[in-house]
């Protein structure tokens, strides 16, 4: 028996096990299937007196019992498809509270990577516009302290690496925008298009914007 189960698992819907067996008994098959986690249901059959037999077969995983002299076998085929469909719900039960878990889990690690991002997303953007000031006041001493070609070459450099930042802004935001998709609800193809769409329109409008200087 223990080589059928353990074979052939999945094989059979339901095991009736007797109490009393040659060289073992019910009690230790249910314990010996624990161990090697074999689930499939069990109703056990026990004698008159033994209703501590039944208790412990409850206790080790016996979907139900059933004492030999009341066992009516025109009924037989009722018990063993309920049983069988209480597997089948039990089964089902436990892969809800899984995916619950499993829902919960990612729910749990989306709004920490929320956090994260923010957090970066935040500092960058301080960055950018300290960065930007910075350059705008290089700019404008250049502009009243240089003259002739060193002017123009400072200035030429200033405006550069204005336009660098532009774009490093408006990648980051891409991004952002896509982050926020992606966690919010499923993109559609149009919605990711549109972000391609406005960074690379971005991109142009700068590169645009030094070649009119140059």
């Amino acid at each position: 028996m223990k080589k059928l189960l353990q074979q052939t698992p999945g094989s059979f819907h339901v095991v009736l096990l007797d109490y009393d067996m040659p060289g073992t008994n019910g009690l230790e098959i249910l314990r010996w299937m624990q161990q090697h986690q074999i689930t499939t249901p069990v109703v056990m059959l026990t004698g008159a007196g033994t209703e501590e037999v039944a208790v412990e077969a409850m206790k080790l995983g016996a979907y139900d019992y059933v004492r030999k002299e009341q066992l009516d076998l025109s009924h037989l085929d009722v018990l063993v498809r309920a049983t069988h469909e209480r597997h089948l719900f039990r089964i089902a039960k436990e892969l809800d509270e899984e995916r619950l878990r499993e829902t919960g889990l990612t729910m749990e690690t989306t709004e920490r990577m929320r956090e994260v991002v923010s957090a970066i997303a935040q500092t960058l953007n301080s960055a950018f516009s300290t960065l930007s000031t910075e350059i705008k006041n290089g700019e404008n001493h250049a502009e009243a302290r240089l003259t002739g070609a060193q002017r123009d070459a400072a200035l030429e450099l200033f405006r550069d690496l204005h336009r660098h930042v532009g774009l490093l802004e408006s990648g980051l935001g891409g991004v952002l925008k896509l982050y926020n998709l992606m966690y919010a609800h499923h993109a559609g193809k149009n919605e990711i298009q549109q972000i391609k769409q406005d960074f690379f329109e971005k991109v142009a409008t700068l590169k645009t914007q030094g070649d009119e200087r140059t």
